[in-house]
């Protein structure tokens, strides 16, 4: 098969690493991305739509121009390149623009991968226009087939987030010899890029609250005053690594390979998955969430941890207080989680879409 690839992530966040577990070696792989990136395998075309940047509704709507030209050039490309699919890798932002630009490609097999899933009625339908427009779509929430009309849920896959750094590896005891953590206590660990949504201000109530002997490992790029959290930080009574800066996907990976707790207590309006939370189920770590979306969803489903309402500080409190008491023991069954996040189960799951698309 013959995949193009849309991806406007180019080398931030999740990404590079997200591209590198849905590109399949045996496809050829052709890319559209926003700017020059390493390690991709194929023909690559650069183009950069700034309509996904925007902030105010004003200026999006303004956007919706060049958001059509965008378009204009993948489809100018798919016609040199002759696909088999077009995949975009993140869907997500044609929600706020209701699809527009889609029935360019509409020649094409289209298959839409969202990642967030926010819930409100305007949202709702302008995802049920817009799938209506592809061939196939999915979703790394669970639950997510609900927020589609029933005629579009034939083309709904739901596939699990993949733990794209399953190539880094460490022990429990390495990832702390790695971070120059000397500990006896349990770890509770807040990893990754710190947006208001991930709940870190309850957590940081939280924390203080807990009466369990615990150490703190806070580490990820701040997206909020860096002063306010040092500050919320230093009234946490606990012995703790704290890492206000952007951290390497090693570091990352030691960070959670380090920790006993996972703390993911994302607010409601954080629709998304996790990515902390799927290379801590690798790791057979124990996850303490909020009980909405894909969070709630698989600390349910499959008994990975503790979970409390979204913002519910006391909540929080109690849900870190149970698994300092009593961590997760992963069972047969759960360890049939982490494998269907492995790379290799995110690519056949991908795959098979694909050819039931061109069947």
């Amino acid at each position: 098969m013959k995949i193009l690839y849309v991806d406007i992530a180019g080398n931030g966040g999740h990404g590079p690493a997200y591209r590198y577990a849905m590109t399949n070696s045996e496809n050829k792989n052709v890319y559209i991305l926003p700017c020059e990136v390493k390690d991709i395998t194929g023909n690559v075309y650069i183009k950069l739509c700034t309509a996904f940047t925007k902030t105010s509704r004003f200026s999006k709507l303004l956007a919706c121009r060049e958001l059509i030209e965008w378009m204009k050039y993948i489809r100018s490309v798919a016609e040199k390149e002759h696909p088999d699919i077009i995949h975009f890798l993140v869907a997500d932002f044609f929600v706020f623009f209701w699809g527009i630009g889609l029935n360019i490609l509409k020649d094409f097999k289209v298959v839409l991968s969202f990642h967030g899933l926010k819930r409100s009625f305007l949202k709702s339908i302008s995802r049920n226009i817009i799938v209506s427009q592809a061939s196939a779509f999915t979703s790394h929430v669970m639950g997510a087939e609900k927020q589609f009309f029933p005629a579009n849920r034939r083309k709904y896959h739901f596939v699990p987030y993949p733990s794209a750094l399953e190539n880094i590896s460490f022990t429990t005891e390495q990832a702390r010899e790695f971070l120059n953590i000397h500990t006896d206590r349990k770890i509770i660990a807040f990893v990754g890029e710190m947006r208001s949504g991930k709940g870190i201000e309850v957590l940081l109530k939280a924390l203080p609250k807990v009466k369990q002997p615990y150490y703190l490992l806070f580490a990820g790029s701040p997206k909020r005053n860096k002063e306010f959290l040092e500050a919320e930080l230093a009234k946490i009574d606990a012995p703790k690594t704290v890492i206000l800066r952007y951290i390497s996907d090693e570091e990352f990976v030691a960070c959670i390979a380090a920790s006993d707790i996972l703390a993911v207590p994302y607010l409601k309006n954080f629709g998304a998955t996790s990515g902390p939370m799927t290379e801590a189920i690798r790791l057979k770590k124990t996850i303490v969430g909020s009980n909405h979306s894909n969070i709630g969803q698989y600390i349910k489903h499959y008994s990975i941890g503790y979970s409390c309402k979204a913002g519910d500080v006391e909540g929080l409190t109690e849900a870190l207080e149970k698994a300092l008491r009593s961590p997760v023991v992963y069972t047969a069954e759960m360890e049939k989680l982490a494998e269907a996040q492995t790379v290799q189960a995110f690519r056949r799951n991908i795959d098979s879409i694909y050819r039931s698309v061109l069947q």
